[in-house]
């Protein structure tokens, strides 16, 4: 139960801080890939938030989970588990403690 209320607040306090960031660039890495999209963390303020796959408007992507990867299916372009990746502060809730991202061009 401490644990959980631990975590609630840090991310409460991240959803905070990067509510004053919509529009700002940050370079991340990709935590996690699942079917609705990329967890990327920031480098250098360590906050989680996600890039859904509906946003990725450059190609259909497909989720590989073996691969921990989605994959365009046009034209190939893969986002991994591990890879380095710019974003963009898109939206952030602080009822639901959610950030969201969109691609950095």
């Amino acid at each position: 139960m401490a644990v959980s209320a631990e975590r609630d607040s840090i991310k409460l306090k991240q959803v905070e801080y990067m509510s004053d960031r919509i529009g700002q660039s940050f370079d991340g890495v990709i935590s996690g890939v699942t079917d609705k999209g990329l967890y990327v963390v920031l480098k250098d303020v360590y906050c989680e938030g996600m890039v859904r796959i509906s946003d990725l408007d450059d190609d259909y992507y497909i989720f590989e989970a073996s691969r921990h990867s989605l994959r365009g299916r046009t034209r190939g372009k893969t986002y991994r588990l591990g890879e380095s990746i710019k974003v963009k502060v898109f939206s952030t809730n602080l009822e639901q403690r959610l950030i969201d991202f969109v691609l950095s061009k």
